[in-house]
């Protein structure tokens, strides 16, 4: 099979009907004395009803030389092997989904996938999201990679490109990797054939959406190179909050609003824009509900805390969500759990040195000087599944967290009489973060997995295995749609990527040979136009009149 890497060079054969033109203006009436005219006048007669052209080896020379040219600028390329086998990788981040006047992103980038499909031979297709995810094996079907490309939804968070294209080599080692996207494409893979789709689309979306500390706190982005007024709408239940937003010229607003509860779920919603091309961002769900917690062991200060902390019901331990556990170093409880070692009957004392201070059950905690007794009872799960939240100096963990198999356990490795941590502003929020943490529903990126076969694809809740998740609301990148990609031609990269087997390459080059032939053409031409110009010189030079 013959491709062209660069077809737009076979203009160039638009030049050969000048060079006849050219023959044809060049000739020149040349006079001679002639005894009678009215034979010539009859031949004169005749020649106008023949051939206008009289072609001549000279012309033959210049235009076989023009045409090898032409083909040669074109790059053509002889694929020994037969159809290419092709991998798409599509694109598949939020952003794919703006709509413009030619469709959305994604549809540009299935269209275009689409024509590649007319010349292939095998296909896979893989899909760029928050991982990257084979949704087409190598196919020689591409009825049925045609149902694929439009199965495919864009929605997700982010698009790992580069490891889609990592995955795309091994499925066609050999073969044409093609990436359509709305993004540049990474650096390390000067072979791949980008095709950018998109163009600057107006958007305002949410980038940012929590409650905390009985306010709901909100960020709204733009990309329209003018501010723009925005409605915003919170709404729980029936209650319902509005606010009116001026997002600056590409840039972001941000407000608060007081809510009379931290327990329960808002939903909030942007309307009122002039120009909008993503829905995906314009809702946004965030909330916690109330936690039923159940106190194992004697701590009457920890009771009085727990009474106090919002959203939080003392209840009987078959009842609670989360079990809250003093001194008991036998079998660990059911659910979620925060567990306090056993009293030490010979505490060590030591400082805490270091401390995860972005993490968010250390959000706001100063635990400069914190004095601890690290118990020496076993750990209630595995340490090198851990998660070290605060250690000493000698690098002893006193504050760990274990996600483990659906559930989350907060181990504080000392008793809570044996340090002054409980007597410090640190301790109520420690525990008021992690009870938090408990109670908020989850919040996962779109395009997540939920469970087998699953994805979260839309804003709102969902529930799987018996827990709830919310959608986190689209990074500010996606919202701004990349900034807008401006029109351009592909990347082509390299397209002859190796040989079939050992012995032949799959793919051949001809246009080194079209070069030769043109400069062996280019000499015929020169050596047949001097013999015309210098011969009859010489012939009248030796016969004089």
């Amino acid at each position: 099979m013959l491709t062209l890497l660069e077809p737009s060079a076979l203009w160039l054969l638009l030049t050969l009907p000048v060079i006849v033109l050219l023959y044809i203006v060049r000739e020149r009436k040349r006079q001679r004395e002639v005894s009678a005219l009215f034979l010539w006048t009859e031949a004169k007669a005749l020649a106008r009803r023949r051939r206008r052209v009289s072609p001549t080896l000279l012309l033959l020379l210049q235009l076989l030389f023009a045409a090898f040219v032409a083909v040669a600028l074109a790059q053509p390329r002889l694929n020994t092997a037969g159809a290419p086998p092709r991998v798409f990788v599509i694109d598949a981040s939020a952003s794919m989904a703006a709509r413009e006047a030619s469709g959305t992103r994604l549809a540009q980038a299935v269209g275009a996938a689409e024509v590649l499909l007319t010349d292939a031979g095998e296909v896979a297709v893989v899909r760029a999201g928050l991982g990257a995810r084979v949704v087409q094996p190598p196919t020689g079907d591409h009825a049925r990679a045609r149902r694929t490309l439009a199965d495919l939804e864009a929605a997700d968070a982010d698009a790992a490109v580069g490891e889609a294209l990592s995955l795309a080599r091994t499925l066609a080692p050999d073969g044409e990797l093609h990436l359509f996207s709305d993004e540049p494409k990474p650096a390390g893979f000067p072979d791949v054939v980008t095709h950018p789709v998109g163009q600057d689309a107006p958007n305002v979306g949410i980038s940012a959406f929590e409650l905390a500390y009985g306010q709901l706190f909100v960020s709204v982005v733009g990309n329209v190179p003018y501010p723009q007024e925005v409605t915003l709408i919170v709404a729980r239940g029936e209650e319902e909050l509005r606010s009116t937003l001026l997002v600056p010229a590409r840039g972001q607003a941000n407000t608060s609003l007081p809510v009379a509860s931290e327990t329960g779920f808002y939903r909030a919603r942007l309307e009122g824009m002039r120009e909008d091309a993503l829905s995906l961002d314009n809702e946004a769900f965030a909330g916690s509900r109330a936690l039923s917690v159940a106190l194992s062991g004697q701590a009457p200060a920890l009771e009085r805390l727990l009474r106090a902390l919002p959203g939080i019901t003392l209840s009987a331990q078959a009842e609670a969500e989360v079990t809250v556990s003093v001194g008991d170093s036998g079998r660990l409880p059911a659910g979620d759990a925060v567990l306090f070692a056993p009293l030490q009957a010979r505490p060590a004392y030591s400082e805490i040195a270091d401390w995860a201070r972005s993490d968010p059950i250390l959000r706001f905690a100063d635990l400069t000087g914190v004095v601890v007794a690290p118990s020496s009872a076993p750990l209630p799960l595995p340490l090198e599944r851990a998660e070290v939240l605060a250690q000493t100096a000698d690098l002893t963990p006193v504050l760990l967290h274990w996600q483990d198999a659906g559930r989350e356990v907060v181990y504080f490795r000392f008793h809570p009489s044996q340090t002054d941590l409980t007597r410090r502003p640190a301790f109520p929020i420690v525990l008021a973060n992690t009870l938090e943490g408990f109670s908020r529903e989850a919040q996962v990126p779109l395009g997540t997995a939920l469970s087998s076969g699953r994805w979260l694809t839309q804003p709102g809740r969902s529930e799987v295995g018996g827990r709830s998740y919310t959608s986190a609301p689209l990074p500010a990148a996606e919202s701004r749609l990349n900034g807008g990609v401006e029109a351009r031609e592909p990347d082509r990269g390299t397209v002859d990527r190796g040989r079939t087997d050992g012995s032949s390459e799959a793919t051949r080059d001809p246009s080194p040979w079209l070069v030769v032939g043109a400069l062996v053409l280019l000499v015929a031409e020169w050596l047949f136009w001097s013999r015309g110009r210098i011969g009859p010189r010489f012939t009248r030079a030796a016969n004089p009149r």
